[in-house]
């Protein structure tokens, strides 16, 4: 059981150094230009698109989702499916964070069909997704660091306790270690 915890770890580990590094490039990406990832969906029964939108620029992540019903508009009014946009021009400062969420009642589309629409907005700076992606990968360097202290300074790997009195076994947690610190100067 705990090898396999270890693996998962590691694993966990590895893709969340990754999450980092991506996110760290998008981060400095985000300053030279303003992208978009969005999808649009229609529903012919209901009459309501929704869209999701994921854009980043000027440092900041900005997911969105958002709903139209309006009961004579038809699918012809929107583009829909996978887009992608990029511009060069980055938009003014924001917030730190902002969460928003809009609901509204009017006119839609060019042809001023009646009808609502809503949206929820969550945004915030790319450095803190990229701070805690950043945690676990930390977490783990400071392990192997300290557990290659431990064993070059004479303590046990698990518990740490100090073996330089009972180099052949921790009196207290039990564990044998793999050189007995006491006998590496000691010849035959």
């Amino acid at each position: 059981m705990k090898r396999i915890r270890r693996w998962l770890f590691n694993g966990l580990t590895a893709l969340s150094l990754v999450l980092c590094v991506a996110t760290a490039a998008l981060w400095a990406r985000s300053y030279f230009v303003v992208e978009s990832v969005f999808r649009s969906r229609w529903d012919a029964a209901t009459h309501e698109s929704s869209e999701t939108d994921l854009s980043w620029s000027d440092g900041r992540f900005e997911f969105d989702f958002e709903r139209v019903s309006a009961p004579l508009l038809n699918a012809a009014w929107r583009n829909f499916g996978w887009q992608h946009s990029t511009t060069a021009s980055p938009p003014a400062q924001f917030a730190w964070w902002d969460f928003k969420h809009q609901p509204r009642t009017g006119l839609l589309g060019t042809n001023g069909v009646m009808g609502w629409y809503e949206t929820w907005t969550i945004d915030f700076r790319i450095w803190a997704l990229a701070a805690v992606a950043s945690l676990l990968p930390g977490y783990w360097l400071f392990a192997k660091i300290r557990q290659a202290r431990g064993a070059r300074s004479g303590h046990c790997l698990v518990c740490g306790y100090d073996l330089r009195a009972t180099p052949d076994r921790c009196p207290e947690c039990g564990t044998i270690p793999k050189v007995s610190h006491g006998a590496a100067g000691i010849a035959p």
